[in-house]
């Protein structure tokens, strides 16, 4: 969001953050920003270790409820969103190219390698380098914690991810392929 704030042409309007609707200039746009589902969930249930445990378990349960709803509207060929892949975005300033066309951006990828509120497994220390950051290598870090092990083998989030992602899992070791990145 803050890479599409720096890159607008024209003045940017945050309607509703989480669901990133926004306007820029005469034009409104429905945007999901996508992760994939382990490294999302890595660094959901590692930045939330300070939640009691019920809440904790309870409010993972949601955002992975969330999540699947967002990746399935992702797959929809008739959807009023633009579905934008964080993976692809994080990786490729060709990807990143495109989605600034599709919401009329400028190209300059202004503040592609800012961390602006501090990373939950890095802080603020590739702030200016962001782009060095292993984040699509969070899972490593959880995957012997039975809580992200959930994620990483529910077969409706494996489906998704494998559509949406180009990612397969193998459960003996615990190995998500295709990353590191």
């Amino acid at each position: 969001m803050d890479w599409m704030r720096a890159n607008a042409l024209e003045e940017t309007v945050f309607h509703d953050y989480e669901n990133a609707q926004l306007s820029i200039g005469d034009s409104d746009y429905h945007v999901i920003i996508l992760r994939d589902p382990y490294n999302w969930a890595a660094s959901w249930w590692h930045s939330t270790q300070w939640l009691g445990a019920k809440i904790r378990e309870s409010r993972f349960e949601q955002w992975v409820a969330i999540w699947k709803e967002h990746a399935i509207e992702c797959l929809a060929e008739e959807s009023k969103f633009i579905p934008v892949s964080y993976n692809a975005w994080f990786t490729s300033s060709e990807y990143r190219t495109r989605v600034a066309a599709k919401l009329n951006l400028s190209t300059e990828d202004k503040r592609v390698n800012t961390v602006r509120s501090g990373s939950s497994w890095d802080g603020k220390q590739f702030d200016g380098r962001a782009q060095d950051m292993r984040v699509l290598c969070r899972w490593e870090n959880m995957r012997d914690d039975p809580a992200w092990q959930k994620v990483a083998l529910d077969p409706e989030i494996q489906r998704l991810a494998e559509k949406l992602f180009d990612l397969t899992v193998s459960s003996n070791p615990l190995t998500i392929h295709a990353f590191c990145v």
